[in-house]
């Protein structure tokens, strides 16, 4: 059995000198505990609704439920906290604050105002526009100069909350929201799927080593098409998972040629459900909902996760990230970030050299032959990875499906770019089912949503009981041997 020591102290936070000496003193004697290595815990806890009812305002804290502090207390014991003290921070309203930018700018509604009008287009005075500086800096922290608050349209105010979280967001990204990663392994690159960690499978598999006699879910990759990205997220799945990756060897293949193949692939090498699931990020939502016709067309039925896309909404961030480029331009933009993935600097004679070029070829050698020396792949490899990018990016540009899928589609929709043309709620993925799409925000833009925990959760959410049901009888403790020297 283990023993705890825990002095607790509950009080406002305007704290008399009676408050004080209490604090002071527990702290004494759990400190002298702790030197006597004995255990010992001083928690504190401000404004409890069951014990304050009246509690001041003017504080950024609000009252907390003792539930919540017994949690708290709890958590503290499993970490082997020594001090700790509880506080809930009151939560920020959008609203609050569009009411103040209005009751600023002489406006009895902002809602009422064009969107696409900007603060400098109202005429506002200097004064004015300094103190909406000053609001925006006191209620998200952010600094910002009069003359780009005059620049912010009405639409920009009303989702000011969104944009500035910039832990969940990538708005500058420009191909870098498409293209984070390649592999350095170029077999496991060229392998066609991959199992994923799950909470019911806790290592990776290639092709050989694949056991899926249970139901699983299939994820497909955006443009640069290796498993590594859904890393995060299957690692909270309770439902077995794998990915088909869109390696450099299928460049030239069309996204109706990509889904055949992976239905040619899974017909041959797995036992296929009665209800699939699939998993597409970005470029992969548009192969997911073709495999999910070829599926159908098979007699089954299932459930599309579309993550942050749609055949739209790709053609939408696509313009948001890198802009509207010429075709010469946008070939440059991907042997550059190409060339910068592999080697990790720029090179201003590959920018030269790429404006010079008078066709693709040329700039693909030209690519190719710089990274000589400077990344340890194949020429074939690097070149495969070129082209396939440009390739597909021309493809979602250019994708219609022409289908009415009876499966349930699930958009997990994330933040819009500032510069991003107004989507329906959907994404227009109501164009290709029969069924209402179900929307889920994330608080993530579509390069941060493969990086986002609470996409896992959405999964499970949607999964069959039976499928949960099961997981919760699974046995999930790691097996191991306790000495394997002595039995060697």
């Amino acid at each position: 059995m283990k023993w705890y020591f825990v002095v607790l102290n509950h009080s406002p936070r305007s704290v008399s000198d009676a408050d004080a000496y209490a604090v002071a003193a527990t702290e004494r004697i759990c400190e002298a505990r702790s030197d006597a290595r004995l255990p010992a815990l001083a928690f504190r806890s401000y404004a409890v609704t069951e014990f304050y009812h009246n509690v001041e305002n003017g504080t950024r804290t609000q009252p907390q439920r003792l539930t919540t502090v017994m949690n708290a207390l709890d958590m503290s014991l499993k970490l082997g906290d020594k001090n700790v003290v509880t506080f809930d921070l009151k939560k920020r309203k959008i609203s609050d604050f569009l009411q103040k930018i209005s009751k600023i700018i002489g406006a009895q509604h902002i809602e009422n105002i064009e969107e696409n009008l900007t603060l400098g287009e109202l005429n506002l005075h200097d004064t004015t526009l300094q103190e909406i500086k000053t609001l925006i800096q006191d209620v998200y922290d952010v600094n910002i100069t009069v003359q780009a608050v005059a620049q912010l349209d009405i639409a920009s105010i009303k989702n000011f909350g969104y944009f500035i979280k910039k832990q969940n967001t990538k708005f500058d990204a420009g191909l870098g929201a498409f293209y984070t990663f390649i592999d350095t392994d170029e077999c496991l690159a060229t392998e066609p799927v991959v199992q994923m960690v799950t909470k019911l499978s806790n290592t990776f598999e290639d092709e050989l080593g694949l056991d899926l006699p249970d139901a699983y879910v299939i994820m497909i990759p955006g443009f640069e098409g290796h498993h590594q990205i859904f890393t995060r997220i299957s690692e909270r799945l309770k439902i077995q998972a794998m990915t088909f990756q869109l390696g450099p060897d299928m460049a030239e293949d069309s996204i109706q040629k990509t889904a055949q193949n992976i239905f040619v692939f899974m017909k041959k090498k797995f036992e296929l459900k009665s209800k699939f699931y699939l998993l597409g990020y970005s470029f992969g939502v548009n192969v997911a909902l073709e495999l999910a016709a070829l599926l159908e067309k098979d007699g089954r039925l299932g459930i599309v996760y579309c993550l942050d896309s749609s055949p739209d909404a790709l053609r939408v961030h696509l313009d948001a990230y890198i802009g509207h480029l010429t075709d010469s331009e946008l070939q440059n933009s991907i042997v550059e970030h190409m060339y910068q993935l592999m080697t990790g600097t720029d090179s201003e004679e590959l920018n030269k050299v790429l404006k010079e070029s008078e066709n693709w070829s040329e700039k693909i050698k030209a690519g190719v032959d710089r990274l000589r020396g400077l990344a340890s792949y194949s020429n074939q490899y690097k070149t495969c990875i070129i082209q396939a990018a440009y390739r597909r990016i021309m493809e979602a540009k250019q994708y219609e499906p022409n289908f009415k899928l009876q499966s349930e589609l699930i958009l997990i929709k994330g933040i819009p770019h500032p510069r991003a043309k107004p989507l329906p709620e959907d994404y227009n993925l109501s164009k290709y089912t029969t069924k209402p799409v179900k929307v889920i925000q994330i608080e993530s833009d579509h390069a941060s949503a493969p990086y986002d925990c609470r996409v896992s959760n959405i999964v499970n959410r949607f999964l069959d009981p039976e499928i949960l049901s099961k997981f919760e009888k699974e046995n999930l403790c790691s097996s191991y041997l306790a000495d394997l020297f002595s039995i060697i």
